[in-house]
């Protein structure tokens, strides 16, 4: 079949005799789509399929259980079964519909992890090696994507099906001599840590974004620690300097420690983030030891990856207490189960290590890496990664206008109402308002639910913006944003009072306009109840005395509502200022309530209209003109 298929493709047959060039592929696409079911699983549970369907949906990461039917009498012509199941069920999980896009990301994963065990019976532990050169193919191409989800824009399903190319086209190089030789194995690797840090590396580590936003610092940065991180393990993993438990309990401090600095943020954000990549590639080669038989491997990978799921949505539901079922019980422990996932990944690493015969825990000859061909490869994929989240930053030029348009859009987390990412639609539609000052609401990203995408980064980036987020990725709530094309001097978060739902934050920035600084809040009110008159209050009180200012937000209540009531006696609604009717924001498909405002203060509105449709997002979006001179003393009254 190899044959044939080189032979149709036009492939070369070259030198590929051992798997680890394609296990490296093998590791980046079973990241991305564990990640791509995880996201379709909360966007199901939060939506539509409800808590018992998800539950359900999540057993196919658990994948351990179909590794003794899959591996059963292997041959060559199962394993193309599987690299064709693989790029049939990337094909499908493109698919906007999240049911469906969940199946295919699914029989990828089940596909990709039965390659993937293949791969480390020859490798051994070297398979570390080859796990942290994937996840350093991940952070290159999220870093070129811009720190999104590469399934949100075109760029990252570019990237996704090159990925998906390469690992095809190694597998058609290479001759039949490595499954062969795996055909004639009777034993395999436990796989199990393997299998763990995967799932931590999908959660977490492989999207240094994510750390950036907990901890505090910049995304260029921790695409750098990470960088750092994932080399120094490799190095480790390649020269052995130690012994394998040795090597192994040096990992379980470091990934144990390092997640604790990283969760904790501040100054021991980018020290954690060090350690726990390094930590990456040396528990990942853990996974090559021990020969077990077939069905032990199974058994022993399902129960792990279940308990590691356990802890994973523990720790999802935990950040999203007021949605979930039982959160009270589950508010303020999502460190701790977090802490709890690194911990038992670090166990079954321990627990390999020291069943692993002492005359066996040390490097075969046929996973031999070379360190100088892995050294070249860190410096290559660490290269692109550094150069690309550089470039990827927003670069802002300063405006001069006199005027200033405003506009308010709530984004809907990054996805449209039928659980697609609406990054790119989201995008269009700022660009054609030509605002200088957007406010946006349900920003929260670069969390595990939207395959952390730090959306208001990209569009900043995209539409060449300044930008401010409130709250921090590590609080609870909808979160909200700034963009700007004037630089902003200051931004800080409003606390707002809150109920037993989500906490509500609101951002307050300034802005250096060319007649002045001006005040800007970004609000997103409860949805319901006399709590939207207390926060209400809290945003007045907060910009007593300041003139001019402008408040941009989802409130939540309708014009006659005592919310906007209350708004209307220090601020004027700019849409009611221009005397239109209608005007009406949310509800799908057709929108049948204004709850979209820009209130203004010292400015004169000179028009207001909605842009945008229930195709991007749940709400129409609010734009206006405003001025600034004499009369807009006025307009205040």
């Amino acid at each position: 079949m190899r044959d044939t298929l080189s032979a149709c493709c036009l492939v070369p047959y070259i030198n590929v005799s051992q798997p680890f060039v394609r296990a490296v592929f093998i590791v980046s696409v079973l990241i991305i789509t564990t990640k791509r079911v995880i996201t379709r699983v909360f966007i199901l549970n939060f939506s539509t399929a409800g808590p018992n369907a998800t539950a359900l949906l999540a057993c196919t990461l658990v994948t351990g259980i179909t590794v003794p039917i899959v591996l059963r009498s292997y041959s060559t012509q199962r394993e193309w079964v599987l690299i064709f199941l693989t790029a049939v069920g990337i094909l499908i999980s493109f698919s906007t519909m999240p049911i469906i896009s969940l199946l295919g990301a699914a029989v990828a994963i089940i596909s990709l992890t039965s390659l993937l065990i293949v791969e480390t019976s020859m490798l051994d532990q070297h398979i570390g090696v080859a796990t942290g050169l994937g996840v350093l193919t991940i952070i290159m191409t999220r870093a070129i994507a811009g720190a999104v989800s590469l399934y949100a824009t075109t760029v990252g399903r570019v990237g996704i099906v090159g990925i998906v190319f390469l690992l095809i086209f190694v597998s058609l190089a290479r001759g039949d001599e490595a499954t062969d030789q795996f055909i004639t194995t009777t034993t395999l690797p436990s796989f199990a840590p393997l299998a763990g840090v995967l799932l931590l590396c999908s959660a977490w580590l492989a999207a240094p974004v994510a750390s950036a936003q907990w901890a505090g610092y910049p995304y260029f940065s921790a695409v750098v620690y990470s960088v750092g991180g994932l080399t120094t393990g490799i190095v480790i993993v390649a020269v052995q300097p130690l012994s394998l438990v040795q090597r192994t309990i040096l990992a379980d401090l470091s990934v144990i420690t390092g997640i604790a600095g990283i969760l904790t943020g501040g100054m021991f954000g980018a020290a954690g983030t060090v350690l726990a990549a390094t930590s990456v590639p040396i528990l990942a080669s853990t996974g090559g030891r021990n020969q077990m038989e077939v069905w032990h491997v199974g058994i022993f990978t399902a129960c792990v990856q279940g308990a590691c799921l356990a802890m994973l949505f523990g720790f999802v539901f935990a950040l999203n207490a007021a949605f979930a079922p039982g959160g009270m019980f589950l508010e303020g422990r999502a460190v701790s189960f977090m802490t709890g996932l690194t911990v038992l990944i670090a166990l079954t690493a321990f627990a390999v290590s020291i069943r692993t015969p002492s005359n066996d825990s040390e490097s075969s000859t046929t996973g031999y890496i070379q360190t100088r061909r892995s050294m070249l490869a860190c410096l290559a994929t660490g290269s692109i990664s550094t150069i690309a989240a550089w470039r990827s930053a927003p670069q802002m030029e300063h405006t001069t206008e006199t005027e200033l348009r405003v506009a308010t859009y709530n984004i809907r987390r990054y996805f449209d109402p039928t659980g697609a990412y609406n990054l790119e639609s989201v995008a269009n539609v700022l660009q054609a308002q030509r605002a200088g000052i957007i406010g946006l609401q349900e920003t929260t990203g670069t969390r595990l639910t939207t395959g952390h995408t730090h959306g208001v980064r990209w569009l900043a980036a995209r539409l060449g913006y300044h930008h401010a987020i409130a709250p921090s990725t590590s609080a609870e709530g909808y979160g909200v944003a700034l963009l700007s094309t004037y630089p902003i001097t200051h931004s800080q978060t409003i606390s707002l009072p809150q109920t037993d739902g989500p906490p509500r934050d609101a951002l307050h920035a300034v802005v250096d306009h060319p007649r002045g600084l001006l005040s800007i809040v970004v609000a997103h009110l409860d949805t319901a109840g006399q709590i939207r008159v207390r926060q209400t209050a809290k945003i007045q009180h907060f910009l007593d005395g300041t003139d001019p200012a402008v408040v941009l937000g989802d409130f939540n209540a309708t014009p006659t509502e005592q919310p906007i009531r209350l708004m209307s006696q220090s601020f004027v609604d700019a849409w009611d200022r221009t005397g239109r009717q209608n005007g009406e924001t949310f509800e799908t498909p057709t929108p049948s309530r204004r709850i979209d405002y820009v209130f203004v203060r010292g400015l004169t509105v000179q028009n207001a209209s909605t842009f945008g449709t229930t195709a991007e997002s749940d709400h129409r979006g609010v734009r206006a003109t405003l001025s600034r001179g004499p009369e807009g003393d006025s307009s205040s009254n």
